[in-house]
């Protein structure tokens, strides 16, 4: 389903669910109880080139029938990220193809029986509110007011066409009906700060605290009994199990996406990882614990949110290599250590919702392909092989 609304915008992109595991939470502000944390990732098929590119994150937390009452039967967007525009592609596409996937994940959980879906825009203090790529504090001083924007069009758009039924937004959560006990410790730690940086900080900070940040949609009421989808299968992916875990994958890797051959290299890194997984047991998080047994294997799913694998679960089989050796994004084009600076030009989401377009004749943003045979090269040196891509078009849909 996702995947048909971003190809009805963009036909070279496709929706994958690549992780989706419940986790257990034993925190202070609400008794014990598990939720479902699933990972959607889309990638575009970019012409020309044997690679395909990661353009689109999002990890959501649903609150099925094992959520207390304040929980239940809600969906918290915990974070939405893009990386740069890549070959030409014009931020209007990226837009609307990023907003077509969010208004499918919302029909979608509607159906399940779920009636409203939380959003929150991260302060710009913090520096670990991604998926892809570290962003400067200049760039997310930006994304602060460009995401809220992005996000009122979002449910503007999904209120018209009877996605939703009603929205609200508002600076602080108590307004919109956001249950703030949804968020981690280290995300509620980061809101305290926030508060006491505001506090403390010069008027045009101050006016950062007046920004929109908070959302909650209201999805029509399903005619049926709440599913919640329990019965979906699980996908078990301990490099994407959730955003830290993908986010400590990505740095340890040294994996970047701001330019086309950066980011097919990456993608296919991560690939990479989750197909040598498929017999590797599942590990418990060290902030949260699952509340099932660890011995499944990575099941991959149909394109759209909760769908199960029409292989019979069969994994594909081992590679030749494990991604465990870096030698892959070695050969990535290297970036200032110190901070993850991005060259001037090539800022990560530059042209999309989360920065301004380059300046008229300044440098584009990953306009160079990579060949063929170059990423094949570069693929096998980093434990990749050639039947990658098959695996992924082939296996996934």
């Amino acid at each position: 389903h996702l995947t048909e609304r971003a190809q009805a915008v963009s036909p070279s992109v496709f929706v994958k669910v690549v992780s989706d595991v419940k986790k257990e939470v034993k925190g202070q502000d609400a008794p014990p109880h598990g939720y479902r944390c699933k990972a959607i990732l889309a990638f575009r098929c970019l012409p020309g080139s044997v690679g395909d590119a990661l353009t689109f994150g999002m990890y959501v937390h649903e609150y099925g029938a094992d959520a207390p009452a304040t929980h239940r039967g809600r969906v918290f967007v915990e974070c939405i990220d893009s990386t740069p525009l890549y070959q030409g592609e014009l931020p209007e596409e990226r837009q609307r193809s990023l907003a077509a996937i969010v208004q499918g994940y919302l029909e979608f959980i509607a159906t399940l029986g779920y009636f409203a879906a939380m959003f929150r825009i991260p302060p710009p203090t913090d520096d670990s509110a991604h998926i892809f790529a570290p962003r400067a504090f200049d760039v997310r001083l930006r994304a602060s007011q460009h995401v809220g924007q992005w996000y009122k069009k979002i449910l503007e758009t999904a209120l018209k066409d009877g996605v939703i039924s009603d929205f609200r937004c508002s600076p602080d959560f108590e307004s919109t009906g956001f249950a703030p006990s949804v968020l981690s410790a280290r995300d509620q730690s980061v809101e305290a700060s926030f508060r006491d940086f505001v506090k403390n900080g010069q008027k045009m900070v101050q006016t950062l605290s007046r920004i929109e940040r908070y959302f909650l949609a209201v999805l029509p009421r399903a005619r049926t009994t709440p599913t919640y989808g329990e019965s979906h299968e699980l996908i078990y992916n301990k490099v994407s199990q959730n955003r830290q875990k993908f986010l400590s994958f990505c740095s340890e890797f040294k994996l970047r996406f701001h330019t086309v051959p950066n980011a097919q290299l990456s993608t296919m890194t991560i690939l990479g990882a989750f197909r040598e997984q498929s017999d590797t047991p599942f590990e418990e998080d060290d902030d949260d614990t699952c509340a099932v047994e660890h011995k499944h294997p990575i099941r991959p799913t149909n394109a759209g949110a909760g769908k199960t694998n029409n292989t019979g679960g069969k994994a594909p089989g081992p590679r030749q290599s494990s991604p465990a050796e870096p030698s892959a994004p070695q050969q990535l084009e290297p970036l200032a250590e110190e901070g993850h600076d991005i060259p001037e030009g090539r800022a990560h989401g530059q042209g999309t919702f989360l920065a301004a377009p380059p300046a008229e004749g300044g440098e584009g943003v990953g306009t160079q392909l990579m060949s063929e045979d170059s990423l094949l090269l570069q693929c096998e040196a980093g434990g990749g092989d050639q039947n990658m891509l098959a695996w992924l078009h082939d296996d996934w849909n």
